[in-house]
């Protein structure tokens, strides 16, 4: 877990399954039995990045992102590349093009 501190004390439980949500005790129960309180609660599924089975990948300057580590590596190819394609879905792949039009 990642405690909170500072102006919004946010914790995050990162790969904790969470079992049961009770809203209105605001608590939600992990699969170990832990339970957390919570104000907001954000439940993120998580999610698997697709790169299609196109000639030639996977290759250098081919990216997917799931990691803060892929954000890095694709903001350090960003600022280097002069021309590059971004295929994504929906508002992430909207908001990504975006902030590689402003390391660029």
């Amino acid at each position: 877990m990642i405690h909170g501190t500072g102006k919004n004390n946010i914790d995050i439980h990162l790969g904790t399954e969470i079992t049961q949500v009770d809203p209105a005790r605001k608590i939600a129960v992990a699969k170990a039995g832990e339970s957390f309180t919570y104000d907001k609660l954000l439940l993120a599924t998580g999610g698997i990045s697709f790169v299609p089975p196109i000639k030639g990948v996977p290759a250098s300057g081919v990216f997917s992102l799931r990691t803060i580590d892929d954000a890095n590596a694709i903001k350090e190819r960003a600022k280097k590349q002069k021309d590059w394609c971004l295929s994504a879905a929906a508002f992430w792949g909207l908001k990504q093009a975006m902030v590689c039009e402003n390391w660029a």
